[in-house]
């Protein structure tokens, strides 16, 4: 786009230098066509900006305490050999909570859906909790996806 620009306005100077009269017209249509153009250039700059800002927002969202899964391993491996165990539990727990309830919040999937979702949640962190010889909390084994998922439906409506 900024090329389509950078071209257009190196033709309106050369154009501008060989003109002969009555080219006022063509160069009005030029001038109008370069400002629009500059204009939707900055439009452009100003949505791909907002974009950025709305990505960084969702990565926060989607990765609770800033821990992508890699980092949570490494985290949980630091940890345990440093002799705190139950800190790592405790971290394990809040991401494995968050984890869970933004895949049964996920609206307008079904509850079928929902329900492999959440136990392939709970299969994929099953083993940080043997390495760490903890059991899974049972309140979130335990949890009833279509009540959840009917009560958040509820919430939209």
């Amino acid at each position: 786009m900024t090329l389509a620009f950078m071209a257009i306005a190196t033709s309106v100077f050369a154009y501008s230098s060989y003109r002969s009269p009555g080219d006022e017209i063509g160069e009005g249509i030029i001038g109008w066509t370069i400002v629009i153009m500059g204009i939707l250039n900055i439009v452009l700059f100003s949505k791909i900006w907002t974009m950025t800002k709305d990505v960084h927002q969702l990565k926060e969202q989607l990765c609770p305490n800033g821990l992508y899964e890699y980092q949570l391993r490494q985290k949980i491996v630091e940890l345990k050999h440093m002799g705190k165990s139950d800190e790592a539990k405790t971290l394990l727990d809040e991401h494995l909570k968050n984890n869970v309830f933004a895949e049964l919040l996920v609206y307008g999937r079904s509850v079928e859906s929902t329900k492999k979702k959440v136990e392939e949640c709970l299969r994929k962190y099953e083993k940080y909790y043997r390495y760490l010889n903890f059991e899974m909390p049972d309140e979130i084994k335990r949890i009833d996806v279509e009540k959840v998922k009917e009560e958040y439906s509820s919430l939209w409506m």
